[in-house]
């Protein structure tokens, strides 16, 4: 496994960049959020979403967190899976949280005013399937469980494997809420509906499109 005191300053790098990506997004996807006029929106339940939100961004960031302040508490412990070649899983974890930034970031440019982080329709909502959302309905979702995914590669630690699973039922859960949503007769109805026969809710569909 990488030395704790290398892992320590990449931690640091990864913590840094998050904010920076977080903000980036924050900025990007909401700088016309005045010319987003709301027709309908689905609410989660408040626990639901405070759930959401804890698996799916605090606890990897705090996770990384630990490493950078009390590595013994997340690395280095009973908990952490070892095996022979682990430090190769290491590096891919790296790499897969800089192509899921790349992913977001790409993502969020895309939707523009409609990545609000709200299940709603806009008075003038069009379907989007351009760039990732092309073969993607949700690759929005994808990208951020790859930043997750990338923290538990990084710190082979067992606990986060169930926060894995749990952000997966969440991505599943609102991925669901959407396209209800987006395909009613009210909203974009048959033409999201057929978006949805051609293209993967969070993998491409394999074989030509329909």
């Amino acid at each position: 496994m990488i030395d704790v005191s290398l892992l320590r300053i990449l931690a640091g790098i990864l913590l840094t960049s998050s904010f920076l990506l977080i903000y980036q997004v924050n900025s990007g996807g909401n700088k016309d959020s005045e010319g987003f006029d709301v027709k309908k929106e689905v609410i989660e339940p408040p626990s639901i979403q405070v759930a959401g939100n804890i698996v799916t961004i605090f606890v990897p960031m705090i996770a990384v967190v630990l490493l950078i302040l009390f590595p013994g508490t997340v690395y280095g412990t009973v908990l952490n899976i070892q095996f022979y070649g682990n430090t190769l899983i290491q590096v891919l974890g790296v790499v897969i949280y800089l192509a899921g930034a790349i992913l977001l970031l790409w993502s969020s440019k895309t939707l523009g005013k409609y990545d609000t982080g709200r299940i709603a329709v806009a008075e003038d909502h069009i379907l989007v399937d351009t760039g990732p959302y092309a073969r993607v309905r949700h690759p929005g979702y994808v990208a951020t469980f790859m930043l997750a995914l990338s923290v538990f590669l990084i710190l082979l630690n067992i606990i986060l494997v169930l926060d894995l699973i749990a952000a997966a039922a969440y991505f599943v859960y609102r991925a669901r809420l959407e396209e209800d949503l987006l395909s009613s007769e009210e909203n974009l109805g048959d033409q999201y509906r057929t978006y949805i026969q051609r293209t993967g809710r969070f993998f491409p569909r394999l074989g030509r499109n329909p």
